[in-house]
């Protein structure tokens, strides 16, 4: 369980830490997402997320398949990061209790938490620092929890059952 609660806290923190005021409605060109990012068709060579992770290294290029989930608020609201979770994940909406109400299906709160951690991605769209893009993707391209994705990306970190990865492609399936 602490495995799976401290990149959820470190995230929070980050986010929190970073942003203290409110968006403008205006975005600035440094917020602005690269053209091109939501892709038309889905990229070749796509594995789903936890086969995709295994041995994945610093550099790799990837192509992985998921879904946006693993917790309440999968979609950072002031940074472009998303959790990603793999299609076999079980969530609500997948349960025999599905239309139950559930206002957050995606969260996965029924997983293993250290399940979960291995079959899950924090995705991110850089800026030209290496930081992400402060603006949130919930929206961009029909991007919301629950919808299924396909990355193109590359590996920026991976320690342990932790994979960060950033994204310059992402094609929205459905």
């Amino acid at each position: 369980m602490i495995r799976f609660a401290i990149p959820a806290l470190l995230m929070t923190a980050l986010l929190a830490g970073c942003d203290r005021g409110t968006q403008t409605a205006q975005q600035s060109e440094a917020d602005a997402l690269p053209e091109g990012l939501i892709l038309t068709a889905e990229p070749a060579g796509a594995q789903d997320l936890a086969a995709a992770k295994q041995g994945a290294q610093v550099g790799d290029e990837v192509v992985i398949r998921g879904v946006v989930g693993g917790q309440v608020k999968p979609l950072a609201p002031n940074r472009a990061m998303l959790t990603l979770i793999d299609p076999s994940v079980t969530t609500c909406d997948k349960m025999a209790m599905a239309g139950d109400g559930c206002p957050t299906p995606w969260d996965a709160c029924c997983e293993d938490p250290d399940e979960l951690l291995a079959k899950s991605a924090t995705v991110q769209v850089i800026d030209e620092q290496g930081r992400p893009i402060r603006r949130g993707l919930d929206g961009v391209g029909g991007i919301a929890p629950n919808k299924p994705l396909v990355i193109k990306g590359t590996v920026r970190e991976a320690q342990g059952p932790s994979i960060v990865i950033d994204a310059d492609g992402v094609y929205v399936d459905g």
